[in-house]
């Protein structure tokens, strides 16, 4: 295993070598090995968790922060399909409180309007003031996403943001 001082001399490479290693890192140990088997197995709510996980990480890295408006902007770019059903980002908001309910109380009046249906084939849909949510089509939007998040980066980003990122990546590192 590399021992802590090597993973920072890389680290504090190029901001394409620190973005690499995030990104295979989770890649390889998350998404792959954890989020794949959840979504193989129905389990939604994992996958919900996991992907907020990586979303509010890569909204740190990205844009600086994650509060709700960077997990839209997240939703945006790397995940938000065609379809209008894919456009998961429209429903950002409910993602997120969801995701707060799953995680901290588990019951919650919201979930009167907001609703679960892994059978539907829509990512999803308002009807009669509930919104129906598929996390099996979001994990897909999201892997899509993910596996052109380098590309993605670069394209909405110039070489002094990537530095900056580059920086977070290195704080967070040293932080925790």
């Amino acid at each position: 295993m590399e021992t802590k001082e090597k993973r920072l001399k890389r680290l504090e490479g190029s901001s394409n070598e620190a973005l690499l290693t995030l990104l295979n890192s989770q890649g390889w140990l998350f998404v792959d090995k954890e989020l794949k088997p959840a979504a193989k197995n129905k389990f939604h709510n994992l996958l919900i968790l996991g992907i907020h996980s990586v979303a509010e990480t890569w909204s740190e890295i990205i844009f600086g922060g994650s509060s709700p408006n960077e997990f839209k902007l997240y939703l945006e770019y790397f995940v938000d399909g065609i379809d209008p059903d894919q456009k998961f980002s429209k429903i950002a908001e409910q993602i997120n409180t969801w995701r707060n309910v799953i995680a901290h109380q588990w019951l919650s009046s919201q979930g009167y309007s907001f609703g679960i249906d892994i059978e539907m084939k829509e990512g999803w849909k308002k009807e009669e003031g509930i919104i129906y949510f598929n996390p099996l089509v979001y994990f897909k939007c999201f892997c899509k996403g993910f596996d052109k998040t380098l590309n993605i980066i670069y394209k909405i980003t110039t070489e002094a943001q990537r530095e900056q990122m580059k920086q977070r990546i290195i704080d967070k590192f040293q932080k925790w």
